[in-house]
């Protein structure tokens, strides 16, 4: 059975965090942003070949910090960002110029090369991305999340909390998918998170009219029982807002990641693993 791209994306970044997650030994969870990390090596990719990605950096940061660290990937559009087949042997083959290819690097060119030679060189396998090393020792989020926006510079982070308890997002720079105003909220709280996201939640159709669905991973409802207890009618509250609100709120540690393509985004929660740390 052939997997979907979406299908694809959701099962890479899971082997990506637990990727990240073997590399960390059980340790406490740094609490501030200029608490230093021991370690950070970022040389490999797994959503994409030729390196690490926001994505990867993303997903290591989380490993090291006790507060959450947001993501929003650019709107990709797929003719303009799409890697095929031929493309990604070429970035491959390149990649053999400079250094030996992983395991998994080489495994994905014999793959891609059986694809070429069945006559499917324009296949996409996924989307054109900015790629990077970076290896650093005892490093301060902070400066880490300063040399990865400056490494793919379409990004920018932000602090939507306090010193004290950061809300972390890394977005784009430019336009943002999540810019649009959140309405029909006002006088209606304290509100469930899960309901807020339900089958027939006013969020879920909000979002939807914006491309926008929700992937739950597992089984898992990591919204059940979140309570939103911010005032939404004291002024403009965007999608991102309300997102970060629900981070917020959560009892654990709790991120958000939006992804996909134009005309089809999907909304992603994860919750910090309770027994890794840096």
């Amino acid at each position: 059975m052939r997997l979907t791209y979406c299908q694809l994306y959701i099962v890479t970044l899971l082997f990506c965090a637990q990727q990240a997650y073997s590399q960390q030994s059980a340790r406490p969870r740094l609490a501030a942003l200029d608490d230093h990390i021991s370690e950070v090596r970022l040389d490999r990719g797994y959503v994409t070949v030729g390196g690490a990605t926001i994505e990867d950096a993303v997903t290591l940061a989380r490993t090291f910090v006790a507060f959450p660290i947001c993501l929003e990937l650019i709107d990709y559009d797929p003719k303009r960002d799409a890697m095929t087949v031929h493309d990604a042997i070429e970035r491959l083959r390149k990649l053999q110029i400079t250094h030996p290819l992983s395991g998994a690097e080489t495994a994905l060119l014999q793959s891609y090369e059986t694809l070429q030679s069945e006559g499917a060189s324009s296949r996409i396998v996924g989307y054109k991305k900015t790629t990077f090393t970076l290896i650093r020792h005892d490093i301060s989020v902070r400066n880490y999340l300063n040399e990865i926006v400056s490494l793919d510079t379409k990004y920018r982070w932000m602090n939507y909390g306090t010193t004290e308890r950061p809300l972390i997002v890394v977005e784009p720079r430019t336009e943002s998918a999540l810019s649009w105003n959140v309405s029909g909220l006002c006088d209606r709280e304290p509100m469930i998170a899960e309901d807020l996201f339900g089958t027939n939640g006013e969020v879920t159709r909000q979002f939807k009219a914006h491309s926008i669905i929700r992937v739950a991973m597992g089984s898992r409802e990591l919204l059940a029982g979140v309570l939103v207890k911010s005032n939404f009618c004291d002024g403009v509250v965007t999608a991102r807002d309300l997102l970060n609100r629900i981070s917020d709120a959560a009892p654990k540690t709790l991120s958000w990641s939006l992804s996909g393509i134009k005309g089809l985004r999907w909304l992603e929660f994860q919750l910090a693993s309770d027994t890794n740390g840096y």
